[in-house]
């Protein structure tokens, strides 16, 4: 006996095994809906035969029903149930092979978002079936003077999210030249002071849930403090000499030290200046994760702008 040939299907159809497994089930359920209707056919049968279905406008044949055609349509009855039964078993064996299946797949592989620079809010809408996300984020660097910028910090940590549920992004920047009176990075940097050049802090990153206010912010990476003529800038998220306010990093003043140094850094609290001589770099601004898990920082970790990663777990 030859082997059985399939005939080519034009187009080809290719799908992979994750693909199969919602049409298994589809089927599955199709047919189960098949099954329930066939067993209420069955019971108005015996309706229409006891008389009990109600008026249909169509007459028994005969007109009345004796014993033996009501032991015949029994007997029907039950031939019928008998082979839905036997149906429901081979459903239930597909359904368990179907569940097999599941449990021999790879797990999805994780969606990975990444936010840059823009000087903007960015938005992440959390994708369907997805109930938890890994949230990366690093601070930007502080502008130079003659002494670099401090680098920014890192943060990160896990939180379960709604499917649809909206965050809010803001990625800090950083301004590569020393700029008197300016130069503070976009999202908390502080300006370098006004007199000669030095750096502004860099700009904190952070996410924020449920609004774009300060007080909505569950992850901060700190900025770094700006650098000047005598000393470099400090890190972000070193968390230490941050007598700033949230969120922004101190303005150098004018009437301090000649009106010349760095700025500090944006944070959950944003980094100070030092006054303690002339010129000086300004303080990183601090991390913060709140009650994200699996969390942590690191301070003085990115270079230039700052950067936000967003995982799925």
């Amino acid at each position: 006996m030859s082997f059985p040939n399939i005939p080519n299907i034009t187009p080809l159809i290719s799908i992979s095994a994750e693909q199969t497994i919602p049409l298994l089930l589809s089927s599955i359920a199709l047919e189960e809906m098949a099954l329930a209707h066939i067993m209420n056919a069955e019971a108005e049968k015996l309706q229409f035969a006891l008389g009990t279905l109600g008026d249909t406008g169509v007459a028994l044949s005969p007109a009345e029903v004796s014993l033996g055609d009501l032991l015949n349509v029994n007997a029907s009855v039950q031939r019928t149930l008998r082979d839905v039964i036997k149906k429901e078993i081979l459903l239930e064996f597909k359904f368990e092979n179907v569940m097999d299946l599941i449990g021999t797949l790879p797990p999805p592989a994780p969606q990975v978002t990444e936010f840059v620079f823009t000087g903007d809010v960015q938005e992440f809408v959390v994708p369907a079936n997805v109930t938890r996300i890994r949230i990366e984020a690093w601070g930007a660097q502080g502008g130079p003077d003659s002494f670099p910028g401090g680098l920014g910090g890192y943060a990160f940590g896990e939180t379960d999210v709604t499917p649809g549920e909206t965050l809010f992004v803001f990625v800090g920047g950083r301004v590569p030249e020393c700029v008197a009176g300016t130069g503070g990075g976009f999202n908390g940097g502080g300006d370098a002071g006004p007199a000669g050049c030095s750096g502004g802090g860099g700009g904190a990153s952070d996410v924020r849930r449920g609004g774009t206010s300060l007080d909505n912010r569950i992850i901060v990476a700190g900025g770094g403090g700006g650098g000047a003529r005598f000393s470099d800038g400090g890190p972000g998220g070193a968390n230490a000499n941050l007598n700033g306010i949230p969120g922004e990093g101190t303005d150098y003043p004018a009437d301090v030290l000649e009106g010349d140094g760095g700025g500090g850094g944006g944070g959950f609290i944003g980094g100070d200046i030092d006054d303690s001589s002339t010129d000086r770099g300004g303080f990183g601004g601090s991390s913060f994760t709140g009650t994200l898990e699996n969390a942590g920082t690191t301070s003085g970790q990115q270079t230039g702008n700052g950067f936000v990663r967003i995982t799925t777990v």
